[in-house]
């Protein structure tokens, strides 16, 4: 079921539930069968945010990820594994959003990306007081 969800994503499906409630063997089996590198693409926008920003933050490489994707190939099993995480991530925030109360207008993708790229205080990197 993941397998063919990540395969038609551009067919308008927008929840990221899926990949988070999946069990770990049909996980593992989207990632043999191989992970489109277009999907990069379909994810970035999504989440509201640069392909290049994406790349950076999974640790892929933009010229790489580009090849992949004109020539059809699937990432590696590592970038699959990455690609999934994230797409986790973010139905992870679907689901509690959800179970906590009214998600209407909220765009879990966006708040990841956000999320990501914002510093947070508390964990900056300070000299400690003497």
């Amino acid at each position: 079921m993941v397998a063919s969800s990540v395969r038609s994503r551009s067919g308008g499906r927008k929840s990221f539930t899926i990949y988070f409630e999946a069990d770990p063997i049909s996980l593992i089996y989207a990632i043999k069968s191989g992970i489109p590198a277009a999907f990069v693409d379909e994810l970035a926008a999504d989440m509201g945010t640069s392909k290049d920003w994406l790349l950076a933050t999974l640790g892929f490489s933009k010229t790489a990820c580009n090849r992949k994707k004109w020539k059809s190939k699937p990432l590696s099993k590592g970038e699959g594994e990455r690609v999934l995480g994230m797409a986790r991530l973010i139905g992870q925030v679907e689901v509690m959003v959800t179970q906590s109360g009214d998600p209407k207008g909220f765009s879990a993708p966006h708040w990841v990306a956000r999320w990501l790229q914002e510093p947070f205080a508390a964990l900056a990197a300070t000299e400690p007081p003497i």
